[in-house]
């Protein structure tokens, strides 16, 4: 007999919580990307950076944006490397893609 899957059992087992941004002032959560957002995230080239930030951080972009945009690149680089490991995403700094994946 074929074994049987069921969403619910995924939703239960998958669930991530979401990544929390502590500035000393406030905290900007940020909920885990959904299935499109993954797809987009992997279609995306690693070049365009800004738009694999704004997939990640979701409605959070503005905020994190203003966080990280005067801070050294590696400030930068760090938080993108945690929260792609946050989220499964390996390190949204090396996202499926990569300069191959260029648009014709």
């Amino acid at each position: 007999m074929a074994k049987i899957y069921k969403l619910d059992q995924y939703r239960a087992e998958c669930n991530i919580e979401p990544f929390v941004l502590d500035t000393g002032e406030t905290q900007i959560v940020i909920q885990a990307p959904t299935g499109e957002t993954l797809f987009k995230i992997a279609e995306t080239p690693t070049v365009y950076v800004q738009t694999l930030l704004k997939l990640i951080t979701g409605d959070q972009f503005d905020a994190v944006w203003n966080l990280f945009r005067h801070e050294q690149g590696t400030v930068l680089v760090q938080f993108l490397k945690d929260i792609g490991a946050h989220f499964m995403v390996t390190s949204i700094a090396e996202a499926p893609g990569g300069s191959a994946a260029l648009p014709n």
